[in-house]
């Protein structure tokens, strides 16, 4: 299920308006529910796809590996949040100077 998901988060429109609901905003509070459910494992099912695509050359898979990032925020414990956060923080501040996502 969760590559199934974290597919969806790319799959945004460069017409996609903040408000509206689409198929990537489903994808990631899915994924924030399973976190929820789940807890710690999720983390082993979600980091390869953030690791993969933080730099990815398609800016679809970046903004997608930054929402994974924080949809499973909310579930696995304050160790192993740490770690992720201590992996992935700086590539994530690093992204926000990034043109084509803040469009």
């Amino acid at each position: 299920m969760v590559p199934i998901l974290t597919e969806t988060l790319a799959k945004q429109g460069d017409s996609d308006d903040d408000d509206d609901w689409n198929p990537a905003k489903a994808a990631g509070v899915c994924i924030m529910l399973l976190a929820q459910c789940t807890g710690d494992s999720i983390v082993d099912h979600i980091c390869p796809f953030i690791d993969k695509n933080l730099q990815n050359p398609n800016w679809r898979y970046r903004e997608a590996s930054i929402m994974a990032f924080g949809s499973i925020l909310d579930g696995p414990n304050v160790v192993m949040l740490t770690r992720l956060v201590e992996s992935g923080l700086f590539q994530i501040i690093a992204s926000l100077s990034d043109p084509q996502m803040m469009a």
